[in-house]
């Protein structure tokens, strides 16, 4: 399938005001995708795991063990609690069913390097939208000069510091999910009132009337379990955001144009599949593809 028919296929539904900033459920029908589930569904069943590579540990390496016999799909942006300390995943990835693989992480919890727990757990938040996207400026980089998945560990430490000085969290760790948890409270206000709606896979994200992001996930079964992550992620940049009168109305269908109507990189993905980057202009992100269709699309408007 070529990226500008899957981008041609996508429709969309008025948009839902949430407490400052807005939403575009989005709809991506496509047939025949191959089956898989989250990582919160395949982590809860036990028979999926993710560890350290070994008992020293990698900062940028964690170890999936997939026990499976479905593949399992890790969202960029998944922050995982546990193991030597938390750390949040570099890019898309769709883990083989019965197999290892090794995956390209990054640190979110600076202060601590020891054991908490074997194994890690609870990718409960997505990081936020503002980190997510530098986070994939320095991967592209990277891939551009070396093909490797990695970030500037600097850059993600620098931004949990930020969020920390600006939200007054004292994180005894400088850890980001104790920066969620402090402000847990007024994310779920924020979020309360949106739900998924029927066959709805995805979502565009706006604020000050501009469309700063969507993620779209090819099965709706699997996106019902991020849309409320995904949601918290955008949201948590209101929290930061300096407060601005200034409105770009732009609407999703122009949105869409513009991305269709870039180029896109081709790299071998970290698991199954392809990853396609793009960078051009403001436009920043990645789909994966697998067996020619897409399994995750996320494009950042910076």
């Amino acid at each position: 399938m070529k990226i500008t028919d899957i981008f041609r296929q996508i429709k969309w539904k008025e948009s839902q005001e949430i407490n400052g900033f807005s939403i575009i459920p989005l709809f991506l029908n496509i047939s025949h995708i191959h089956p898989f589930i989250s990582l919160e569904e395949a982590l809860n069943s036990g028979k999926f795991i993710i560890q350290e590579v070994n008992t020293w540990g990698e900062v940028p390496t964690l170890k999936a063990v997939n026990r499976l016999n479905i593949n399992v799909f890790i969202m960029d942006g998944e922050e995982l609690k546990g193991g030597k300390q938390n750390r949040v995943i570099n890019t898309s990835i769709l883990v083989k069913k019965n197999s290892v693989l090794n995956i390209p992480v990054s640190c979110t919890e600076k202060g601590r390097w020891d054991f908490t727990s074997p194994n890690h757990r609870d990718p409960e938040i997505i990081i936020p939208f503002e980190m997510r996207a530098k986070k994939n400026i320095s991967l592209y980089d990277h891939l551009s000069r070396s093909k490797e998945f990695k970030t500037e560990q600097s850059l993600i430490w620098d931004e949990v510091d930020r969020y920390d000085s600006i939200l007054k969290s004292n994180s005894k760790t400088r850890a980001l999910r104790d920066i969620f948890k402090n402000v847990e409270t007024n994310l779920e206000e924020i979020t309360k009132n949106s739900f998924p709606i029927e066959g709805q896979n995805g979502c565009a994200f706006v604020i000050n009337g501009k469309i700063i992001g969507l993620d779209i996930i090819s099965l709706p079964s699997v996106y019902k379990n991020f849309h409320g992550k995904l949601l918290k992620s955008y949201a948590f940049d209101l929290l930061i955001r300096k407060k601005t009168e200034t409105k770009n109305e732009e609407d999703i269908e122009s949105y869409i144009e513009k991305i269709k109507n870039a180029s896109f990189k081709k790299y071998k993905s970290v698991g199954l599949g392809w990853d396609y980057r793009i960078k051009r202009d403001k436009l920043m992100g990645s789909i994966l593809m697998y067996r020619h269709l897409p399994v995750h699309i996320h494009i950042f408007q910076i």
